[in-house]
């Protein structure tokens, strides 16, 4: 249960990390809710970026988790 919370966690904080590479590289006025909203709303392939970062953290933690020893097996298996 606990690697459920960190995924989605690693998907927010990969699709907040997007969004702020998009605001600091492409958007150049006053940081106000209303006024961010309605950019990502006019350039939706920003939202999309934002999105696929979120994608990249979940199939982070998702290799991280593959990669963790299953208890109750040592590695030795034939």
């Amino acid at each position: 249960m606990k690697w459920a919370i960190f995924t989605v966690l690693a998907f927010l904080f990969f699709e907040i990390l997007g969004g702020a590479i998009v605001l600091s590289y492409f958007y150049k006025g006053t940081l106000t809710p209303s006024l961010v909203t309605a950019y990502l709303v006019d350039h939706p392939v920003h939202t999309v970026f934002m999105w696929f970062c979120g994608l990249g953290g979940y199939l982070l933690m998702r290799y991280r988790i593959d990669k963790l020893p299953t208890p109750g097996q040592d590695g030795d298996s034939q």
